[in-house]
Formats: structure tokens, sequence, C-alpha cells
């Protein structure tokens, strides 16, 4: 069985343009969290909780809408552009391009187009062009101007999308169907996503904040987010590695809709099956990036899951989207890099806003600002509507 290691990282969100600049707002807690430009769409009615999110820089969108109708092709090529430039790789000298893929999540997909084309069937102009930019459309586009030749994969599974994009990376890897993958995902907020999640009351009307006692809800938040995943021969003596993906797991609960299972049996079995494929002990595991939206439901239920996997084992806990915003398709994507990130630099991501963190056990510890630890091992938890979760267990990579 072939080890994947992730040699390339590359990330455009509402607290940085890269990798470095992700790794500098991390360690200093920052927060992306901003008002929605007016122009991106119109939030003035009283139903609206909130005006705000984690949105990208003002002309960076602006750009996005005047030269990509789809809105997300853009930002997954500079995404990707800077995770192969990460890792070295230059795709049109590799010997064997149809041992390249791409795995992308998302959520929003051709949303974006897809509005546009509804907006001219009622002006009767009738987009055509538009209507045709769906998921497929995107990655196809990406695979082209990357010069993939190998498999391309459309992950949707609401909010797990990333993380199972990741996931299927692993799964080529070490099953000998790839040499290199690109995974990861992206998303951007859309007028009928904020709809639709402020109808359902889980957007927060101020700066979220994951695992204390008296949070009100979500943020949104935009990003882009793709990892190289490669397998240890092609990498060797080539550059270190961030991390080792050692094991993955995804399930489906069958519970409710849009409501986890209050008790998190399903989130606590998505963990096990992660560290029973990595073959890890519960103890070399101190750090999860929860899944952490925010809002009661999933927050309790996730914080009962991991104290009752790691009774009695130390663990850290932090949620990406105290800063980030829920970034959709995009979160499992960007939280397994963070976590990737964190493992290589030797520290743990803050869960910011914390006033009064909640009842986590003896044994889990809400960390509510950076802190030092080399990280053995650890999981990235992607929990999504319909019933759809992931769990990647992420480890030091050591050579044998």
């Amino acid at each position: 069985m072939n080890r994947a290691l992730i040699s390339g990282m590359g990330v455009v969100c509402s607290i940085a343009n890269s990798v470095s600049e992700l790794e500098v707002s991390l360690r200093k807690g920052l927060s992306g969290y901003k008002n929605i430009q007016p122009e991106r769409f119109d939030l003035s009615d009283n139903i609206f909780k909130s005006r705000s999110a984690c949105v990208l820089d003002a002309d960076l969108y602006s750009h996005l809408v005047q030269q990509d109708r789809t809105i997300l092709y853009e930002i997954s090529l500079n995404a990707i552009t800077q995770a192969l430039q990460d890792a070295g790789i230059e795709l049109g000298n590799y010997e064997d391009p149809t041992r390249v893929a791409l795995c992308m999540g998302t959520s929003i997909g051709g949303g974006h187009a897809f509005a546009k084309w509804m907006k001219s069937v009622l002006n009767q102009t009738y987009d055509y062009e538009s209507l045709q930019m769906n998921h497929t459309y995107i990655a196809r586009k990406l695979a082209k101007a990357t010069g993939i030749k190998g498999g391309v994969s459309v992950v949707d599974t609401a909010c797990a999308s990333g993380g199972n994009a990741i996931g299927r990376a692993y799964d080529l890897i070490k099953d000998d169907r790839a040499d290199i993958v690109i995974a990861g995902g992206v998303d951007v907020i859309s007028y009928l996503t904020y709809c639709g999640f402020n109808s359902v009351f889980a957007i927060s009307p101020q700066q979220c904040k994951p695992f204390d006692a008296n949070r009100t809800g979500l943020n949104l938040g935009d990003a882009a987010a793709f990892v190289v995943v490669e397998k240890e021969t092609a990498i060797a003596g080539k550059k270190e590695a961030y991390a080792e993906i050692g094991g993955y797991a995804i399930l489906n609960e069958a519970y409710h809709a849009t409501a986890p299972h209050p008790e998190g049996i399903y989130a606590k079995a998505a963990m096990e099956k992660a560290i029973q494929s990595a073959g890890v002990s519960l103890n070399e595991i101190n750090y999860v990036n929860a899944h952490g939206t925010s809002t009661k439901a999933n927050d309790t239920m996730e914080m009962k899951a991991i104290d009752e996997l790691f009774k009695g084992n130390e663990v850290y806990v932090s949620s990406s989207k105290s800063m980030l915003g829920h970034t959709l398709g995009a979160a499992g994507g960007i939280e397994a890099l963070i976590t990737a990130l964190a493992i290589n630099k030797g520290f743990i991501p803050p869960s910011i806003n914390i006033d009064q963190p909640v009842d986590a056990g003896h044994n889990v510890h809400i960390v509510k600002e950076c802190q030092s630890l080399q990280i053995k091992a650890a999981l990235s938890n992607s929990f999504a509507f319909a019933g759809n979760l992931a769990s990647i267990l992420l480890k030091q990579y050591k050579t044998i």
C-alpha cells in the first residue's frame, strides 16, 4: 500500500491569499469577518440576522465577477497553482500526465452561473453559456488549464465535500491509481446560500464563537484551498512533506436532513474508523481540528463525540471556522490544509472569541489562543447536512 503525502498547499480565503499569509493570520488569531459588499447581494431586508460574513477582499471579488462567471474557477486555479509551485511540480514536464488526478469538492458549484442564467430568463435574454457552467465544467476547465490527464472527480457532499475530496485523493494514492492528486474544495457565498442558512436561523448576528457556552450560530465564509497529495516514491528526495494522510473515513448517519445525531455517536464512529484505517493509537493523537460550526446542535454533539472517544487521553481541540467562517464545500479542504500546516510547523491554531468555554471534560482542552505543540497525529472533521460525515487522520511524516 502506498503512503499518501501532502507536498504542496495553496489557499485563497478571507484572511489570506497564500499559505504563508495564512500561517501568520492563524498564529495571530485574525478573523475575516466583515460587512458583505452591497454589490454582492442585497441584505437590507430586516429578515436577515446579519449582513456580515468572512468574505474575500472586495477588489478580488470584483475582479472575479468581471472575469469569471462561475466565480469559483479563477480562485481555484490560483490555489492549485500555488500548491503545485509549493510542491515543486511542473505538470507539463511530468512523465505520465495520466497518473495525475484532480478531486474538487464544492457545494455551491455552478450556482453563481446558474443564478445568471435565471436572471437572463427573467430578462428574456437567455444566457445559455452560463447554464452550461456547472460543477463538472469548473473541474474540466481546471484540468485543462493545469494539464491534468488522469481522473477528474467532483465531490458534492455538502459541507463535507472538501474533506471527502482529500479522502478520495488518499484512496487513489493508496490503491496506486495515481501518483499525484490535486485535491481540496472551493465555495464563495451566494445569495441563495445566505438566504438558506438565514431561514434555518443558523447565522449569528455577531462573530461566531465555536465551543463557547453563549454561541449564537455560524458565520459563512469564502475560500478555495487545495493540496498536492503524492505517493511516497514520487516525493522522495524532492522536498519535505507537510504531513502524511494516515487514514480516512466516510459514513452517513441517516438521522436527519440538517441536524446531527444529538449524542454524536456517528461522529465518534467516523473518527474511530479514520483512526483504525491509519493504524495509530489514541495516545498518538493530540489535536482535533473540529468541524466546530458554532451552532448548538453541532458543537454539543461533536464535543460529546470527542470527549467519549478520547476518554483518558489528553487532546487539544479548536475550530478554524472561528476565523474563516463556514466555507461550506471548501471547509474540509481548508481545515485539512490547516491541520497539515499545524503538524508541520508545530502549533495549534486557536478558536477565537471564546469567553466561556463549554464543558469539554477533563482531558479535552479547547484552545483559545495559538499554542506551540508538536503534533504527532491529528484529526480533521467535516460533518455536513444530509448526514454526510468525514474524518481525516493526518500525522507527521517519517521515513521508514
